[in-house]
């Protein structure tokens, strides 16, 4: 795939911590591994009016390749993962001999209960986090049933720590801390995290009903005459699915800067 791509298709996108944004019939321009621009709500009949007035050729232009998501798939931004178990950092290397069950009972649970001391609880989050600068990880997640601990952070080391709670969180809320709300944890919310122009291009191209967990009713997928909000909801629920019963089999295609970097295809 050369550096010019234009994507035409669904997407899907935070905005905020409450809000996603599914767009249907959008035309995303990606150019050197960055989103240039965005059109909305474009019909095949206009794709090219609409190239043509960004100066594109979407017939005769060397070097842009143009990529037309099927009715089903959608792309949305790819994951930022910003969860470290620190309370099992003194478990390191301890434990080999257990089935999982045992290793609960026998060090995860004593362990975590140490954690009620918080001057114990304190060294041990400083100790995690000398660790993960050693180990080259700029930025990290931990949770913690304690919000008196404040771990040093020398270097600019990022941290955040959480509290559980046992409040559901919505949807939104789910997907935006798994990508714009990570990536702001590791001060790149102005990089990626979602779709605008300007972010770099990381996505996860999702063709729904690869893996046999994600059933899906092709039949459910088409236009057929559908007005954009009712594909919009359709949308909506296509990802909701893809969220909690889909795998790694249902992502075609990763990218990161805009280059193909994996995928089940």
């Amino acid at each position: 795939m050369s550096r010019n791509t234009l994507y035409y298709g669904s997407f899907v996108h935070s905005t905020s911590l409450t809000q996603l944004e599914y767009l249907v019939d959008a035309l995303v321009y990606v150019s050197d591994g960055s989103i240039v621009w965005i059109e909305r709500d474009i019909d095949a009949a206009q794709l090219q009016e609409i190239t043509a007035k960004h100066g594109l050729d979407l017939e005769r232009q060397a070097g842009l390749d143009f990529v037309q998501l099927d009715e089903r798939d959608f792309i949305c931004p790819g994951l930022i993962d910003t969860h470290t178990h620190a309370p099992q950092y003194p478990n390191l290397g301890l434990g080999q001999e257990y089935e999982l069950l045992d290793w609960l009972q026998q060090l995860t649970f004593p362990g975590e209960a140490k954690f009620t001391d918080l001057e114990y609880a304190q060294r041990v989050y400083d100790e995690v986090v000398k660790r993960n600068l050693n180990a080259g990880l700029r930025n990290a997640s931990m949770l913690s049933k304690m919000l008196a601990i404040q771990p040093e952070t020398p270097n600019g080391h990022h941290n955040l720590i959480g509290q559980f709670t046992n409040k559901p969180l919505s949807i939104p809320t789910l997907f935006y801390l798994a990508t714009l709300g990570g990536a702001a944890l590791c001060k790149m919310e102005n990089t990626v995290g979602n779709f605008l122009p300007g972010k770099e291009f990381d996505a996860l191209h999702v063709t729904p009903g690869t893996s046999p967990n994600f059933f899906l009713d092709v039949g459910e997928t088409r236009a057929n005459g559908q007005t954009r909000d009712e594909r919009r909801n359709k949308l909506k629920q296509t990802f909701e699915r893809f969220l909690f019963v889909s795998d790694d089999r249902d992502i075609a295609h990763v990218y990161v800067r805009g280059r193909r970097v994996g995928g089940a295809k």
